[in-house]
């Protein structure tokens, strides 16, 4: 049976704790732990509870945090236990108890039974210990790191397991997950003071300038702000005039205000290397968050900061020397850096081409899309060729509204490590030539005397399809296939979008931030058929990848509930329903009109189990060492 798991805020209730068997000390310390008033039920004296419990029991009784109750084995007896549930509690509440946990042994079978009717008569939640049909709910296997905590259950099919995969889940956790949550916690903060006090600025001075006395009810106590924003709309975008003349204007519109800062922070979380999130600077993001008039000023304040507007950066130690080989080549002259534009492929580190790995463990400075996968990041930042190399890595956030000023930027950045002798590596999500700003990155280089060296990735446009089982041409059903984006300069749609062929597969990449438009453009203007199948396939190749299964009259509904998860894409075609034949569509499996009757709505798969790489192997086998050293 799936349980709703919850997160409880028990501080202050008074919860009963009936017995003193081996799990009763685990259940008190958890218990106090979470500031509960905890009342212990012992059946008889509390001298013949183990010494180990009964030391914990008299220390927190004569600090007034546990009460104790003694009953003599005989008269533990339905009536008297219902007596004490009615009257111990707290009084706001009736008296009657909050929460009951029993850890009785065998001998007492009837009456667990018997607590557990008057506890589900009295709506009071209650566990008992080994018996999974007498609990209206369960204890999680948790872990707790500072206001992190995780749970784990096999609902009742064994505690001991789940330990122990709670034991193997937390040995993957990123290290300093506490750190992570209080600097996350702090930004967060930051930007609703920032905000508050830029509207009540502006306010006040609305309320000097006008004789009609409007004024704004400011609400910035919400905790969860960036859990009522839907995550199909953490990459919402707006064309240049809108943002312009709405988001900017003088008269803030407080709530259109709101939902940027929400998206802002959402894109934080989502793309940044998740061990990476406790090392951000706050101050730092709070320039990057503001708008130009404000970051200089506050870059008066803060001179010690080096701010790139829509960039973070990954402080790490710098190199030591300039170069990979010293300052110069020992007659005082500075060696000429490299740049090598790098595709890392869909995500997965199976999918590195060899020259990718040779070129990233070669970089003194690495300038990453914000799109690359956290396994990728990883990599780059262990030291595989042993050669004991410190790289610096930099992670562009092109937050809404600021694509164009931090791609600029980034590129300054990519030259200024290059005018000091560096090894530059921009590292690019699939490949760098398709729809990855490839071209308009090597004109800027080049044109500055720096010619790069390309270094093909393997594109999502490609990989997706083939992970959702795609085979985007076939000599009965698609005899070509076209990739697109769906969003040009602007927030346009493309004006080459093909119309509508039932022979041709249409991959399009960058679209489903406005899918519900595009899904209308495409029927609407180009003829396309409602009825024919699709497919979303997002972060392809990594772990957490998903496919959404469907039809394009359902697709968007099916991405509006199942929420975004980018970076993702969209085909349509009958190539999509090829090899399954959930919709009915020309299956080579079930036939023209499929085997299952109605079609589903859509249909979601989630994860991906990678080739098991040992990255470590493949560097020593490619001679990494040799390549780095030359």
């Amino acid at each position: 049976m799936v349980k709703l798991l919850v997160g409880l805020n028990c501080e202050d209730e008074r919860h009963l704790l009936i017995g003193t068997s081996g799990i009763s000390l685990f259940r008190l310390q958890m218990l106090i732990e979470n500031k509960v008033r905890p009342i212990i039920l012992i059946p008889y004296g509390i001298m013949e509870v183990s010494s180990t419990l009964r030391e914990y029991i008299l220390e927190n009784k004569n600090k007034g945090i546990v009460e104790v109750i003694e009953i003599e084995s005989e008269k533990m007896r339905i009536g008297l236990i219902e007596k004490i549930i009615k009257s111990v509690g707290r009084e706001r509440v009736g008296r009657i108890i909050d929460r009951v946990f029993v850890t009785l042994g065998k001998e007492y079978e009837k009456l667990k039974r018997e607590i557990y009717g008057v506890c589900i008569r009295l709506r009071i939640p209650i566990n008992i210990t080994d018996e999974p049909g007498l609990c209206s709910f369960t204890m999680l296997s948790s872990y707790k790191d500072g206001d992190f905590q995780v749970g784990l259950t096999t609902n009742g099919k064994g505690c001991r397991l789940a330990s122990k995969l709670k034991r193997d889940i937390v040995s993957k956790l990123p290290k300093n997950l506490s750190g992570i949550c209080d600097n996350i916690g702090k930004l967060k903060k930051r930007i609703q003071e920032d905000d508050k006090s830029r509207l009540d600025n502006e306010n006040s001075n609305e309320c000097n300038n006008n004789s009609d006395g409007n004024d704004y009810d400011n609400d910035y106590d919400n905790d969860n702000e960036e859990d009522i924003l839907p995550s199909n709309g953490i990459n919402k975008i707006y064309d240049k005039d809108y943002r312009e003349e709405n988001l900017y204007r003088k008269y803030v519109d407080e709530e259109e205000l709101k939902l940027q800062r929400t998206r802002w922070l959402s894109q934080i979380i989502e793309y940044f290397p998740l061990e990476k999130l406790s090392e951000i600077c706050i101050d730092e993001l709070s320039l990057i968050y503001k708008d130009k008039e404000d970051q200089l000023a506050l870059n008066k304040k803060f001179p010690d900061i080096s701010t790139f507007h829509g960039e973070i950066s990954i402080r790490s130690k710098k190199p030591e020397k300039l170069n990979r080989k010293g300052n110069g080549n020992g007659n005082g002259y500075r060696k000429k850096g490299k740049i090598s534009l790098i595709g890392s492929g869909p995500g997965s580190i199976s999918m590195l081409t060899i020259g990718a790995i040779k070129e990233m463990y070669s970089a003194d400075l690495i300038l990453a899309d914000k799109l690359i996968s956290k396994e990728v990041l990883e990599l780059i930042s262990k030291d595989e060729d042993g050669g004991g190399r410190k790289r610096e890595i930099y992670i562009a956030k092109k937050f809404p509204g600021n694509a164009e000023r931090a791609q600029k930027e980034l590129l300054e950045k990519g030259l200024v490590g290059l005018q000091k002798g560096l090894k530059v590596i921009r590292l690019k999500q699939g490949d760098p030539y398709i729809f990855g700003r490839g071209g308009e990155e090597y004109q800027y280089f080049r044109d500055r005397g720096y010619r790069p060296l390309i270094v093909p990735g393997l594109s999502s446009s490609m990989v997706g399809p083939i992970l959702a089982d795609i085979p985007v041409t076939h000599r009965k059903v698609s005899d070509q296939f076209i990739v697109s984006t769906g969003t040009v300069k602007d927030g346009k749609f493309p004006a080459n979008i093909p119309r509508y062929n039932e022979h041709t597969t249409v991959i399009l990449l960058m679209v489903l931030h406005r899918l519900r438009e595009m899904v209308g453009y495409l029927v609407g203007e180009l003829g396309y058929d409602t009825e024919v199948p699709c497919c979303i396939v997002e972060r392809a190749s990594s772990p957490d990848q998903r496919i959404i299964r469907s039809q394009l009259k359902n697709v968007v509904e099916a991405f509006e509930v199942a929420g975004s998860r980018p970076p993702g894409l969209l085909v349509i075609g009958h190539t999509c329903d090829l090899l399954h034949g959930h919709f009915g569509g020309k299956s080579e499996q079930h036939g023209e009109h499929g085997e299952h009757g109605e079609p589903p709505k859509w249909i979601v798969e989630e994860g991906y189990s990678d080739i098991d790489v040992n990255i470590a192997d493949v560097a020593r086998y490619i001679q990494v060492s040799r390549w780095t050293q030359e």
